[in-house]
C-alpha cells in the first residue's frame, strides 16, 4: 500500500479510547481460527475475503473494499485541522490456514492505514470526487480564509489485505464449505465475531498487531 508510507489513521474514539485499545491488541493472547473456543477474547490475524458479492467503493480512489475511511484536513502554515471525516464498513470474512471466520462490524473500532491522498486549494479548484466530498460532508460553502490547502486522505481494508481483529466469537454453520461428513448435522463450522457497544471488535491493519 502507497503513497503515505503507512500512516495509521487513530481509532475514531478519542485519545483515551485510542490508548486502551492499543493496550489491549498488545496484550491480548493470540489465536488461530480453527482452535478457538467460544466466547474467547483473543487477536486473531487473517486474510481479507468478501462476504457475499458486494463490495464497497472508496470515495476518493474508487477502489473496491470491505471499509473505508477518510479525512478533510485543512492545512495552514505548519497547523493541520480534520474539517470533515466519514467511514463505512460492511460484513466480511477473515481467512488464517485453520479455517474462516464472519467479521460484523456493526459494533467495532478500526485503525487503518492511510495510503491514498490528493489535495486542493479549496473548494473551488476540487476534483469531481473532492467536491462530491465536500458537498457530503457540508463544507462547500465553508470560509476558506484560514486555508492554504486542502488534504484528502483515504484508508481502506481491501480483499487480500492482512489484519488482525480483537474480540470473541461463536462457532456457525459454513453454507458454503463443503459437508465434513455423512449425517446431515455433521456440516463444517465457521466462527462469527460481532462486539457490542461496550465491547467493540478491535480492526487493524497495523503490522505491529498482527
Amino acid at each position: 500500500m502507497g503513497t503515505l508510507g503507512r500512516l495509521f489513521a487513530p481509532f475514531r474514539d478519542g485519545y483515551w479510547a485510542d490508548r486502551r485499545f492499543r493496550r489491549q491488541l498488545k496484550k491480548a493472547p493470540s489465536s488461530v481460527l480453527g482452535s478457538l473456543e467460544e466466547n474467547t477474547f483473543a487477536r486473531v490475524s487473517g486474510t481479507v475475503r468478501p462476504f457475499g458479492k458486494r463490495l464497497l467503493e472508496a470515495p476518493l480512489s474508487g477502489r473496491l473494499c470491505v471499509y473505508y475511511s477518510f479525512d478533510v484536513v485543512s492545512t495552514r502554515g505548519v497547523h493541520d485541522t480534520i474539517i470533515g471525516t466519514e467511514d463505512e464498513g460492511m460484513t466480511f470474512l477473515l481467512e488464517d490456514e485453520t479455517g474462516c471466520a464472519v467479521i460484523d462490524p456493526a459494533h467495532a473500532v478500526f485503525s487503518v492505514g492511510f495510503d491514498h491522498e490528493t489535495r486542493s486549494k479549496a473548494a473551488f479548484d476540487a476534483t469531481p470526487k473532492q467536491r462530491e466530498i465536500l458537498e457530503r460532508l457540508d463544507l462547500i460553502r465553508r470560509n476558506w480564509i484560514l486555508t492554504d490547502h486542502l488534504v484528502y486522505r483515504e484508508a481502506i481494508l481491501e480483499i487480500d489485505e492482512t489484519i488482525a481483529v480483537l474480540g470473541a466469537g461463536v462457532r456457525e454453520p459454513d453454507p458454503e464449505a463443503v459437508r465434513t461428513g455423512l449425517y446431515r448435522d455433521d456440516v463444517a463450522q465457521r466462527m462469527r465475531f460481532t462486539g457490542t457497544a461496550k465491547y467493540p471488535l478491535v480492526i487493524t491493519d497495523d503490522p505491529r498487531s498482527l
